[in-house]
């Protein structure tokens, strides 16, 4: 697991060059060991748009995490951006692309004193 696809690139402010290359990288590197790979990126500011979710093109990367990337999953809490339309710590986790699979999302729910999502619609939650 790699917290921060920043945390690889040399230098305080990287390229989408280095970022590109960073993900192929990564991505040879999991073909070779046969293990996964988890990436963690922080995202734009996405104030300007209507819909603030994230989507593919949000990654930058020259779009290499669209293109390399076997999976791609954003986490999306309305309340974060606007507090009195969403309910507190509802979040979505939008799957955005997934090669093997379905793609959509999950309603969870951050408990903000343990740090911790759960479903949503989990009965027992």
């Amino acid at each position: 697991m790699i917290d921060g696809l920043d945390a690889l690139l040399p230098g305080a402010r990287s390229t989408q060059e280095e970022e590109a290359a960073a993900i192929r990288a990564l991505k040879q590197l999991a073909l070779d060991t046969r293990a996964a790979v988890l990436v963690t990126a922080p995202l734009p500011r996405l104030g300007t748009r209507d819909d603030r979710r994230p989507v593919l093109d949000d990654f930058g990367a020259r779009g290499a995490v669209k293109e390399r990337a076997d999976v791609v999953l954003a986490l999306f809490r309305e309340g974060m951006y606007d507090s009195a339309r969403g309910i507190e710590g509802a979040t979505e986790l939008l799957v955005r692309k997934n090669r093997n699979g379905p793609t959509g999302y999950v309603d969870l729910y951050f408990y903000t004193q343990w740090m911790r999502f759960e479903d949503m619609l989990d009965p027992e939650r």
